[in-house]
């Protein structure tokens, strides 16, 4: 069961003045350093391992899509979580939201997502040796952009 602090508020684009907001918490409160805020369970958590429940319908997609055979967890992990992220949108029919999401749209806290970086892993490499200055985070952040 996920535990929430009782000093945190649930806030939506329905329960919020700034309806740009989406999804996310408010403290009520002062928080302290060692406060547990949010607690969920691994068996629950939107993972790459488990992605959305929704009957074997991402996978079908991927398939009818997909040019040769493969196996969605052959993909790499971020190409799988897109994936995941997409199936988290509501869709359309015939101007019903489709109600895969226990009725909560995420459409606003998807759309709050970034759509771009700014980091090291997103830089060239001449600026990553001018901007960071350090040849060992150099080099980490040259072996997570191989891996990737």
């Amino acid at each position: 069961q996920i535990q929430l602090s009782p000093t945190l508020k649930l806030q939506t684009a329905n329960n919020n003045n700034n309806k740009n907001a989406g999804l996310g918490f408010t403290a009520t409160q002062a928080i302290s350093g060692d406060q547990v805020l949010l607690q969920v369970p691994c068996d629950v958590a939107l993972t790459v391992g488990t992605g959305p429940n929704d009957g074997g319908r991402l996978e079908r997609a991927c398939r009818k899509a997909a040019t040769r055979p493969f196996r969605l967890e052959t993909l790499p992990w971020y190409v799988q979580f897109s994936l995941y992220l997409h199936m988290l949108k509501p869709t359309d029919k015939n101007n019903e939201k489709e109600d895969s999401n226990n009725g909560l749209d995420r459409t606003p806290w998807l759309q709050s997502l970034p759509t771009q970086y700014d980091t090291p892993l997103h830089w060239t490499e001449s600026q990553r040796t001018e901007w960071l200055q350090y040849d060992a985070m150099v080099q980490a952040v040259n072996r997570q952009d191989t891996a990737w």
